[in-house]
């Protein structure tokens, strides 16, 4: 499920984000619920909106398996392609 290159390039990121860093300060990655996987998105962004905005967007890149639209109600959901 989870060999594809954006989750291995999420994983490098945070890699080196921690690098350096105390335990305590550290981020890591524990897998996505596949059923509810734009939500845990959402949390993702919001968490990194807040908490460290400077890499909101690399983390939001990495976000991006499928095209995601945030038409309704502010959530994302996927659209497939077509």
């Amino acid at each position: 499920m989870w060999g594809n290159t954006e989750v291995a390039e999420l994983i490098e990121w945070l890699r080196e984000f921690n690098s350096g860093k105390q335990p305590d300060e550290m981020v890591g990655f524990y897998g996505m619920d596949v059923y509810g996987q734009w939500e845990a998105m959402d949390d993702l962004l919001e968490y990194a909106g807040l908490y460290i905005p400077e890499h909101y967007d690399a983390i939001a890149s990495k976000c991006s398996v499928l095209p995601i639209s945030t038409a309704t109600s502010g959530c994302m959901h996927g659209q497939l392609p077509g």
